[in-house]
């Protein structure tokens, strides 16, 4: 028991007194106060256990009968989901070994970290040098992008420091009483918006085009002139596109809608419309359903990536900010943002740095 939970029987203890015998003389004296406070701790019984040790307790119960494959024999509904309480067993979220599920990651001996081949043989013409955030610690992923398809002069673009305009130039300009600026995902713009535990599928995009760009603005909201980039236009068929995925795509491809940027989510306006620019394919269950209409533009250049690749596919999920029991995906519970980014044209041997 507390001592917030001791004071407040005190104080109906003095209130009670204080009922039955007036206020003609003091309330309690010194030894009948000592004398009810020892009753009060011998009815309502013992202090409670430290708060760390019932969390301790609870958390273990369910990595238990997970262990044993009995949760929901023994009415464990949190360990059934995959929901795991208790401070203590779960990883800081920021530990590099702390992976899904709170749990820390034992070996990754077994984990190929190869980078993957085109799925249809495609040469690599960009390669892209990606700073990313991970808990205020920076790695480096280097992204080659197949060929010259409309789709890669897109991400191109996006990744550079002129940035992605669909709509109307003039609005870019100042004086004519609209607010807008290009699409862009260095400086923190794009983050990882979603990850899925099952099949570890990582979404990178701009959550909102108008915080962005008030953030980089040092404001506190978007002027009420501000208008987003459009959706684009839905890229052509081509006859010679991108080879269809596998079944199962191997780890370390980055993954575009068919129909180009701002279509891998429909359901929201274009303030949202590039929430989801990107996916990049894990080591986890995939399901050749969830990529229809998904073409492969770009892979993991080496094994560092692969192995930074690694480390966000596992990290900690929200899995609750989907409002749905026991969903596999949501947002991960640290920060991964991405900070710049460095473009080398492989044809050309040169390095541009974005404008």
């Amino acid at each position: 028991m507390s001592l917030y939970h001791i004071m407040n029987h005190m104080i109906l203890l003095l209130a009670l007194c204080a009922a039955t015998t007036g206020l003609t003389r003091p309330l309690l004296t010194r030894s009948e106060f000592a004398q009810r406070a020892a009753a009060s701790l011998l009815v309502f019984g013992p202090p409670s256990p430290p708060a760390s040790a019932a969390e301790l307790a609870i958390g273990s119960s369910e990595r238990d009968c997970r262990k044993r494959g009995d949760c929901l024999e023994t009415g464990n509904l949190d360990g059934a989901l995959g929901f795991n309480w208790g401070g203590r067993d779960r990883c800081a979220a920021s530990d590099p070994t702390c992976t899904t599920g709170g749990a820390k990651v034992e070996s990754l001996n077994a984990v190929d970290f190869s980078p993957p081949s085109a799925p249809g043989g495609e040469a690599v013409s960009w390669i892209v040098s990606l700073t990313v955030e991970v808990a205020r610690e920076t790695a480096e992923v280097r992204i080659g992008l197949f060929g010259d398809s409309s789709r890669a002069d897109q991400l191109l673009s996006v990744f550079s420091g002129k940035g992605f305009v669909t709509g109307p130039r003039l609005e870019l300009e100042p004086g004519l009483g609209v607010t807008s600026s290009p699409l862009r995902v260095v400086d923190g713009a794009a983050t990882l918006t979603a990850l899925d535990t099952q099949t570890q599928r990582m979404q990178f995009g701009i959550k909102s085009q108008a915080v962005s760009f008030a953030r980089r603005q040092g404001l506190r909201k978007a002027p009420d002139d501000f208008v987003p980039q459009p959706r684009p236009r839905p890229l052509p068929q081509e006859a010679a596109g991108p080879a269809a995925l596998s079944s199962r795509p191997a780890p370390g491809l980055l993954l575009m809608d068919r129909r180009g940027l701002g279509w891998l989510n429909e359901a929201v306006d274009d303030d949202e419309a590039f929430s989801s620019l990107f996916e990049l394919t894990g080591w986890g269950r995939d399901k050749a359903r969830e990529d229809a209409g998904r073409v492969a533009v770009g892979k993991c250049m080496d094994e560092e990536s692969m192995r930074v690749l690694h480390r966000l596919a596992t990290l900690p999920v929200n899995k609750k900010f989907a409002g749905i029991v026991g969903a596999t995906k949501g947002p991960p519970l640290v920060g991964v943002k991405i900070l710049s980014a460095r473009l080398e044209e492989i044809a050309a041997a040169v390095v541009r740095e974005p404008s």
